[in-house]
């Protein structure tokens, strides 16, 4: 196919393509699409205070399941029989954790695990073992080894979905209480 020679004209797919073709395979879609994720990080960033930082923390990704400072504190009721003495350090630590790179990219999978079951693009079995596999690699980041207790395959993914952030819970507070994996059986 002979395309003709005009400066101001370009051909995609045997089409004319020029300043009215803005799908994403122009280079008009391209600076569309560019500026509008630009202005969207601005707006969130202004309007609702998210940005990359912000969301750079255990607490902001796992937000939306629910999963705050209270729950760590629900749990360490359930750990700690020395309670108040050391709720303070307790807190501080699953803040550290929180910070964690490594475990905000781990636990970014761990949560990413959890939207697939929740799609029904996986089996509870399936999530189940993998959450396993995070798990001991959360576990081992935070040095303490193996990670405490196993996931069942419940009948229902919500279930499987609720015991698994529940695992995920547990290994934290565990880790932020310096307790091993034996000790943090409750």
């Amino acid at each position: 196919m002979k395309l003709p020679k005009t400066p101001s004209t370009s051909w995609c797919f045997g089409r004319q393509a020029g300043a009215t073709y803005s799908g994403l395979h122009g280079k008009l879609g391209e600076l569309i699409g560019l500026t509008v994720m630009e202005s969207m990080r601005k707006a969130l960033k202004l309007n609702e205070g998210l940005s990359e930082e912000s969301q750079h923390s255990l607490f902001a990704r796992l937000k939306r399941y629910r999963v705050t400072e209270e729950t760590f504190i629900e749990r360490f009721a359930g750990m700690d029989p020395m309670k108040e003495a050391v709720l303070a350090d307790y807190i501080a630590n699953v803040h550290a954790i929180s910070a964690n790179s490594e475990i905000i990219t781990l636990a970014s999978l761990f949560i990413h695990l959890l939207d697939q079951l929740g799609w029904g693009l996986l089996a509870a079995a399936e999530a189940a073992n993998a959450a396993e596999l995070i798990l001991n690699s959360i576990s081992s980041a935070l040095g303490r080894g193996r990670a405490c207790g196993k996931i069942s395959a419940k009948a229902s993914s919500s279930e499987c979905i609720d015991e698994m952030l529940l695992c995920l819970v547990d290994e934290i507070a565990a880790c932020a209480l310096g307790l091993t994996p034996q000790e943090a059986e409750i």
